[in-house]
Protein backbone atom coordinates (compact mmCIF):
# COMPACT_ATOMS: atom_id res chain seq x y z
CA UNK A 1 0.00 0.00 0.00
CA UNK A 2 1.17 3.51 -0.84
CA UNK A 3 -0.65 6.64 0.32
CA UNK A 4 -0.75 10.18 -1.07
CA UNK A 5 -2.64 13.39 -0.42
CA UNK A 6 -1.77 14.96 -3.80
CA UNK A 7 -1.13 12.00 -6.20
CA UNK A 8 2.45 13.26 -6.74
CA UNK A 9 4.16 12.48 -3.44
CA UNK A 10 3.75 8.99 -2.05
CA UNK A 11 4.47 7.27 1.25
CA UNK A 12 6.87 4.37 1.56
CA UNK A 13 5.43 1.00 0.60
CA UNK A 14 3.63 -0.84 3.37
CA UNK A 15 2.70 -4.51 2.98
CA UNK A 16 -0.59 -5.89 4.26
CA UNK A 17 -1.83 -9.47 4.20
CA UNK A 18 -5.35 -9.82 2.88
CA UNK A 19 -5.33 -13.47 1.76
CA UNK A 20 -5.98 -16.35 4.12
CA UNK A 21 -3.04 -18.58 5.14
CA UNK A 22 -4.37 -21.28 2.80
CA UNK A 23 -3.86 -19.03 -0.25
CA UNK A 24 -1.01 -19.78 -2.62
CA UNK A 25 -1.01 -16.35 -4.27
CA UNK A 26 -2.54 -12.88 -4.14
CA UNK A 27 -2.72 -11.57 -7.71
CA UNK A 28 -3.77 -8.27 -9.28
CA UNK A 29 -5.46 -6.54 -6.33
CA UNK A 30 -7.84 -3.66 -6.98
CA UNK A 31 -10.04 -1.56 -4.70
CA UNK A 32 -13.46 -0.04 -5.28
CA UNK A 33 -15.37 2.30 -2.95
CA UNK A 34 -18.71 0.80 -1.86
CA UNK A 35 -20.86 3.73 -0.71
CA UNK A 36 -23.67 1.37 0.36
CA UNK A 37 -21.38 -0.23 2.98
CA UNK A 38 -19.12 2.76 3.59
CA UNK A 39 -15.98 0.72 2.91
CA UNK A 40 -13.47 0.00 0.20
CA UNK A 41 -13.76 -3.48 -1.28
CA UNK A 42 -10.32 -4.85 -2.13
CA UNK A 43 -10.39 -7.83 -4.48
CA UNK A 44 -7.79 -10.16 -5.97
CA UNK A 45 -7.26 -13.71 -7.31
CA UNK A 46 -6.02 -16.53 -5.05
CA UNK A 47 -5.59 -20.27 -5.29
CA UNK A 48 -6.91 -21.77 -2.06
CA UNK A 49 -5.44 -24.98 -0.66
CA UNK A 50 -6.56 -27.34 2.09
CA UNK A 51 -5.51 -26.40 5.63
CA UNK A 52 -3.60 -29.70 5.85
CA UNK A 53 -1.60 -28.74 2.71
CA UNK A 54 0.71 -25.95 3.99
CA UNK A 55 3.16 -26.51 1.11
CA UNK A 56 0.35 -26.02 -1.43
CA UNK A 57 1.10 -29.20 -3.35
CA UNK A 58 -2.51 -30.23 -4.03
CA UNK A 59 -4.74 -29.18 -6.90
CA UNK A 60 -6.34 -25.78 -6.82
CA UNK A 61 -7.53 -22.98 -9.08
CA UNK A 62 -7.83 -19.20 -8.82
CA UNK A 63 -10.96 -17.67 -7.34
CA UNK A 64 -11.68 -13.99 -6.93
CA UNK A 65 -11.50 -13.05 -3.26
CA UNK A 66 -12.34 -9.84 -1.40
CA UNK A 67 -11.90 -8.07 1.92
CA UNK A 68 -13.21 -4.71 3.07
CA UNK A 69 -11.37 -1.81 4.71
CA UNK A 70 -12.01 1.77 5.72
CA UNK A 71 -8.36 2.73 6.29
CA UNK A 72 -6.13 0.26 4.37
CA UNK A 73 -4.59 -0.76 7.71
CA UNK A 74 -7.23 -3.17 9.01
CA UNK A 75 -9.16 -5.52 6.74
CA UNK A 76 -12.12 -7.84 7.17
CA UNK A 77 -11.60 -11.57 6.88
CA UNK A 78 -11.18 -12.57 3.22
CA UNK A 79 -14.22 -14.03 1.45
CA UNK A 80 -14.71 -15.78 -1.89
CA UNK A 81 -16.35 -13.36 -4.35
CA UNK A 82 -16.32 -15.38 -7.61
CA UNK A 83 -15.97 -19.16 -7.81
CA UNK A 84 -17.48 -20.69 -10.95
CA UNK A 85 -15.64 -23.97 -10.27
CA UNK A 86 -12.71 -23.11 -12.56
CA UNK A 87 -9.91 -20.58 -12.55
CA UNK A 88 -10.77 -16.88 -12.94
CA UNK A 89 -8.46 -13.87 -12.45
CA UNK A 90 -8.13 -10.14 -13.09
CA UNK A 91 -11.56 -8.80 -12.19
CA UNK A 92 -12.20 -5.09 -12.52
CA UNK A 93 -15.35 -3.12 -11.77
CA UNK A 94 -16.98 -0.07 -13.36
CA UNK A 95 -19.97 1.61 -11.74
CA UNK A 96 -22.35 3.42 -14.09
CA UNK A 97 -25.31 5.05 -12.36
CA UNK A 98 -26.71 2.35 -10.03
CA UNK A 99 -25.16 -0.67 -11.75
CA UNK A 100 -21.79 -2.35 -11.25
CA UNK A 101 -20.23 -3.95 -14.32
CA UNK A 102 -17.65 -6.63 -13.52
CA UNK A 103 -15.13 -7.86 -16.09
CA UNK A 104 -13.21 -11.07 -15.29
CA UNK A 105 -10.77 -13.26 -17.20
CA UNK A 106 -11.78 -16.90 -17.75
CA UNK A 107 -8.45 -18.62 -17.08
CA UNK A 108 -9.30 -22.11 -18.37
CA UNK A 109 -7.44 -23.64 -21.31
CA UNK A 110 -9.21 -22.92 -24.57
CA UNK A 111 -11.03 -25.99 -25.97
CA UNK A 112 -14.07 -26.61 -28.15
CA UNK A 113 -16.18 -26.94 -24.98
CA UNK A 114 -14.78 -23.71 -23.47
CA UNK A 115 -14.42 -21.40 -26.52
CA UNK A 116 -14.34 -18.18 -24.42
CA UNK A 117 -11.43 -19.30 -22.26
CA UNK A 118 -8.54 -16.84 -22.06
CA UNK A 119 -10.97 -13.97 -22.71
CA UNK A 120 -13.11 -11.63 -20.63
CA UNK A 121 -16.61 -12.19 -19.23
CA UNK A 122 -18.89 -9.27 -18.34
CA UNK A 123 -21.52 -9.42 -15.59
CA UNK A 124 -23.65 -6.82 -13.82
CA UNK A 125 -25.33 -6.22 -10.46
CA UNK A 126 -26.75 -3.39 -8.39
CA UNK A 127 -24.77 -4.63 -5.34
CA UNK A 128 -20.95 -4.68 -5.57
CA UNK A 129 -20.66 -7.78 -3.35
CA UNK A 130 -23.58 -9.71 -4.82
CA UNK A 131 -22.41 -13.33 -5.15
CA UNK A 132 -24.66 -13.83 -8.20
CA UNK A 133 -23.99 -11.14 -10.81
CA UNK A 134 -26.11 -11.38 -13.95
CA UNK A 135 -24.46 -12.49 -17.20
CA UNK A 136 -23.95 -9.81 -19.87
CA UNK A 137 -21.36 -11.15 -22.36
CA UNK A 138 -18.41 -13.46 -22.73
CA UNK A 139 -15.60 -13.88 -25.26
CA UNK A 140 -14.87 -10.13 -24.98
CA UNK A 141 -11.75 -9.42 -27.00
CA UNK A 142 -11.96 -12.56 -29.13
CA UNK A 143 -11.85 -12.22 -32.91
CA UNK A 144 -15.10 -12.81 -34.79
CA UNK A 145 -15.96 -13.12 -38.46
CA UNK A 146 -16.79 -9.41 -38.55
CA UNK A 147 -14.16 -7.90 -36.24
CA UNK A 148 -10.50 -8.44 -35.46
CA UNK A 149 -9.63 -9.54 -31.98
CA UNK A 150 -6.93 -10.68 -29.64
CA UNK A 151 -5.21 -14.05 -29.46
CA UNK A 152 -5.94 -14.02 -25.70
CA UNK A 153 -6.73 -11.27 -23.21
CA UNK A 154 -6.42 -10.45 -19.52
CA UNK A 155 -6.09 -7.51 -17.15
CA UNK A 156 -9.16 -5.54 -18.27
CA UNK A 157 -9.46 -1.91 -17.25
CA UNK A 158 -12.34 0.40 -18.10
CA UNK A 159 -12.99 4.11 -18.17
CA UNK A 160 -15.56 6.63 -19.35
CA UNK A 161 -14.78 9.02 -22.19
CA UNK A 162 -14.19 12.64 -21.19
CA UNK A 163 -15.94 13.88 -24.33
CA UNK A 164 -18.73 11.40 -25.10
CA UNK A 165 -21.26 9.25 -23.28
CA UNK A 166 -19.16 6.20 -24.07
CA UNK A 167 -17.16 3.67 -22.07
CA UNK A 168 -13.93 1.94 -23.10
CA UNK A 169 -12.45 -1.36 -21.99
CA UNK A 170 -8.74 -1.98 -22.49
CA UNK A 171 -7.58 -5.60 -22.45
CA UNK A 172 -3.97 -6.76 -22.24
CA UNK A 173 -3.09 -9.12 -25.10
CA UNK A 174 -0.45 -11.26 -23.44
CA UNK A 175 1.89 -13.71 -25.10
CA UNK A 176 1.24 -12.38 -28.60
Amino acid sequence: VWESTDLRNWSRQRSVQVSPPTAGNTWAPEAHWDAKRGTYVVYWASKLYAENDPNHTGNSYNRMMYATTRDFHTFSAPQVWIDPGYSVIDSTVIKNQDTYYRFTKDERNNTSSTPCSKFITEEKSTDLLDPHYGFVADCIGKATATSPGLSAGEGPTGFKSNTENKWYLFIDEYGG
